[in-house]
């Protein structure tokens, strides 16, 4: 089962790195170091308390950006259930749910909006949103999630409790405020989650607040949080003053391993007079708030809630065909086996026969919105695996999932690397090295080990390496991959097509300089070293520098190297330290690669591969992540592969006439087109015949913008 949850999660990921891409990377001027610079060994650690906003947030401003930026996704209400949702394999978080937003701290939230969230296909927003705004967007969330009975709770609470020293805006100017009391914080409340506050009340505030209840202390933290806003609702006046405790110099994100989106409920205006449109007006609707709340571990960013599995609506018949890829005869009596998935959660298991043509048949199958399937089977003891579809009901009629299959053999010769990519991240006194093999089978028979346990491929690592690292899902050492003098081997059947293999290591970095050096197993038809841009050098022969690329808010630079035979060498040196980023300052993001650890360093890794790829050519347009079948008669999406979308690569036979004026020269404009062309599709408002030829057309003419646009950069 582990194989078949890691080709669901690839085949959905692979599908899905072009759009992600869309907003995440840009190509950047060859930037060199300044004469006479000198790198420093250990870059230092920016100070992320001081991650805050300089001025009250504003909710209002908030509102319009999260309109144009958040609302696609997370809908209007923020429940994730915006227009683009049902095209991600994850469903975007519901911001009106309680917990959450209780557990979350402004500043990881910032750092979200910011960077982006990588295994939620969240792109970053720091390109195209400046740092109040994304403050702002943070305070209408707030706002957007607490509700009229949990502000009035909170407000009646804090006037009873709190206004006396506090002052009824949170400014410490309350009759009995002792003296120094200084006006609410925005680095404290930027720093601190609602839960943290409610038990700061309990345990460290002077006077403390034992009468009070679990939910009462969250109502009043909530409110007092809206006292420092500029003002409580995007419908209000601008009421709340500047605090007298800013930061000195503007400050933002790094990299960082931060909690997924938050939630929240909805409120409406405090005491204060309201301005003519009301929240209807704006597209607010209040919601009741949960009274479950959690406390999160003091060092710990807060957790995604779980989503909980869509209800059925509906059932439909998947049926499918195995197919022998070499031509052969398939094996009668083959079983099939179906899996059906919500949230990478398996809810379906079914299997049956295949008849002795080959097809098979489930009837009754049970379907809910993004509910995923595939299907395999297992001959000659390898495992085949279906296409992935998504069904959407009520719209999905019957579903197809095809299998090939192919006859094995233990012979090695169509097995090439096809690229070698190898990314260098500086971690003081060692490196750490991720290797990244594009692996192809030419031939027209899956390749196995000639004994059980021992390997298919060698890979080999350099002399000193420690400390190897293979990507969750992958497998690990002593059970797919076995380790042997050298290297290891991989015991995974290599079916006809094109796979990909990653896996990280460290090496010892003396004097900031370490060569790279050791054998392949099979002919390397390119090498590309991956390297921050200033302050690093990578030298060996036939190794030449090539364009520096901006990939997630890291500056690389492309070194390309040579075609290698197999049982050659991949040697090359590594000599120097990224750029030192300016001590304190969050704003400026570093030159150093600074990969994160755990899951997301190998989700980036992957982002970085496909930002590069433009390199060879092969333009990664922006796609929209389902492409439904001509013969489907609902809307089941099948997950684009990487032949799909080499055939639609940019085209120059497109007719620009053919466009409406207002299309021709905006890339942006072209994506809303064909997300509407979908929704229209969907809801069957256009015939299938003249969707798939204008959705074609657009798709085609958005690659020769974006090849036209980086044609100009390479040129200036």
């Amino acid at each position: 089962m582990r194989t078949i949850r890691r080709y669901l999660w690839l085949a959905l990921f692979v599908g899905l790195f072009a759009s992600v891409l869309a907003g995440c990377f840009s190509f950047a001027d060859d930037v060199t170091p300044p004469p006479g610079w000198k790198p420093t060994p250990v870059p230092p650690t920016p100070d992320l308390s001081r991650l805050y906003p300089t001025s009250p947030p504003d909710p209002a401003q908030g509102r319009i950006a999260y309109q144009q930026k958040c609302v696609e996704c997370h809908g209007t209400q923020g429940r994730g259930d915006g227009p683009a949702a049902e095209q991600l394999p994850v469903l975007p978080a519901n911001l009106v749910e309680s917990e959450t937003l209780i557990q979350a701290k402004p500043s990881d939230w910032f750092l979200i909006i910011s960077n982006g969230k990588l295994d939620k296909f969240m792109p970053g927003f720091r390109a195209s949103l400046d740092e109040q705004t994304r403050w702002d967007i943070i305070a209408y969330l707030y706002v957007l999630g607490t509700d009229d009975d949990k502000r009035q709770r909170g407000q009646a609470l804090y006037e009873a409790h709190c206004q006396r020293c506090h002052g009824p805006q949170g400014q410490g100017d309350g009759p009995d405020a002792p003296a120094g009391l200084e006006p609410f914080s925005q680095a404290f409340f930027a720093q601190h989650s609602d839960a943290d506050l409610a038990t700061y009340l309990v345990n460290d505030h002077e006077p403390a607040f034992p009468e009070l209840d679990g939910v009462d202390r969250l109502n009043v933290v909530r409110y007092a949080r809206l006292l420092t806003f500029a003002r409580m609702s995007p419908w209000m006046p601008t009421a709340t003053p500047e605090p007298t405790a800013t930061a000195t110099e503007a400050v933002t994100e790094i990299p960082t391993e931060a909690p997924t989106e938050a939630v929240t409920e909805a409120p409406s205006a405090p005491g204060t007079t309201e301005a003519t449109t009301t929240p209807a007006d704006l597209g607010v609707v209040t919601t009741p708030a949960a009274t479950s709340q959690t406390t999160p571990e003091a060092t710990q960013a807060p957790s995604p809630t779980p989503q909980a599995s869509p209800t059925p609506e509906g059932a439909i018949t998947i049926t499918g065909r195995i197919i022998h890829g070499a031509g052969g005869e398939v094996p009668p009596g083959l079983v099939v086996y179906l899996k059906g998935f919500d949230n990478f959660e398996e809810v379906v298991s079914l299997e049956t026969t295949a008849d002795d043509d080959g097809t098979f048949r489930f009837e009754g199958v049970e379907v809910a919105p993004h509910r995923v399937f595939l299907a395999y089977v297992e001959y000659q003891g390898v495992t085949y695996v279906s296409d992935v579809v998504t069904v959407m009901p009520p719209e999905t009629g019957d579903v197809e999932l095809n299998i090939t299959i192919y006859d094995t053999t233990t012979d090695t010769d169509a097995l090439r690397f096809d690229r070698l990519h190898v990314f260098v991240d500086f971690l003081g006194e060692r490196i750490r090295v991720a290797e990244l093999y594009v692996i192809v089978n030419e031939g027209d028979r899956t390749v196995v080990p000639k004994e059980e346990g021992e390997g298919v491929i060698t890979y080999y690592l350099p002399e000193g390496a420690t400390n190897l690292q293979f990507e969750p899902g992958q497998g690990e050492l002593g059970k797919r991959f076995i380790e042997i003098p050298g290297g290891f081997v991989d015991t995974s059947a290599i079916p006809p097509g094109q796979y990909q293999l990653i896996f990280a290591y460290e090496l010892p970095y003396p004097n900031q300089q370490a060569e790279i050096r050791h054998k392949v197993s099979l002919p390397v038809g390119s090498v590309l070293v991956l390297v921050p841009a200033e302050g690093v050098t990578v030298e060996g022969e036939g190794f030449q520098p090539g364009e520096v690329r901006d990939v997630q808010g890291m500056t690389i630079r492309i070194y390309m190297g040579p075609e290698i035979e197999a049982g050659g060498e991949v040697a090359f040196k590594v000599s120097g330290f990224p750029k030192e980023t300016p001590q304190g300052r969050i704003e400026e993001p570093s030159t150093g690669l600074n990969l994160p650890q755990g899951k997301e360093f190998w989700l980036l890794i992957g982002l970085i591969v496909v930002g590069v790829g433009l390199i060879g050519g092969g333009l990664w347009m922006y796609f929209h992540p389902e492409d439904e079948e001509p013969e489907d008669t609902g809307a089941a999406t099948k997950v684009m592969d990487s032949d799909e979308a080499a055939s639609t690569a940019p085209s120059s036979d497109v007719d620009e006439e053919a466009l409406p004026e207002g299309l021709r020269d905006d890339p942006d404009a072209l994506l809303d087109a064909i997300l509407a062309l979908d929704e229209l599709h969907r809801e069957g408002k256009i015939p299938t015949e003249a969707y798939e030829k204008r959705r074609a057309l657009y798709k085609a003419h958005l690659a020769r913008l974006l090849a036209r646009k980086h044609d100009t950069r390479q040129e200036d």
